[in-house]
């Protein structure tokens, strides 16, 4: 697929965010949403969002890792008894085997 500017110039197509993604490509992570049954968290969907301009929000199971990162999904603390929702989503470094949890609606800078 080629692009035309307005001299009907040739150009070539910008590279799409995952063509160019490093594992440092996502120093910010915001655990916002989760789908499903808490007592089923194998089967819950997390949605992941990050601060930088042209990433997409990622909605993902645990087990599958965050795009961009070398993060992989590993636990869900369901806490919603209280008038806010304190629940957190566990992630491990698949490197360092570090873990970072991310609670729920807190932007998290990564390590």
């Amino acid at each position: 697929m080629v692009f035309a500017d307005d001299n009907a110039t040739l150009l070539k197509p910008a590279a799409t965010p995952s063509a160019n993604v490093t594992p440092d490509a996502a120093k910010h992570l915001t655990f916002t949403a989760y789908d499903g049954d808490a007592s089923h968290p194998n089967e819950m969907a997390f949605q992941l969002s990050t601060l930088e301009p042209r990433r997409s929000t990622s909605f993902l199971k645990l087990g599958e890792t965050v795009p961009g990162t070398n993060l992989k999904l590993q636990k869900f603390t369901a806490d919603n008894q209280a008038a806010r929702d304190n629940s957190a989503l566990t992630v491990v470094d698949t490197r360092t085997h570090q873990e970072l949890v991310l609670p729920i609606g807190k932007v998290v800078k990564i390590p």
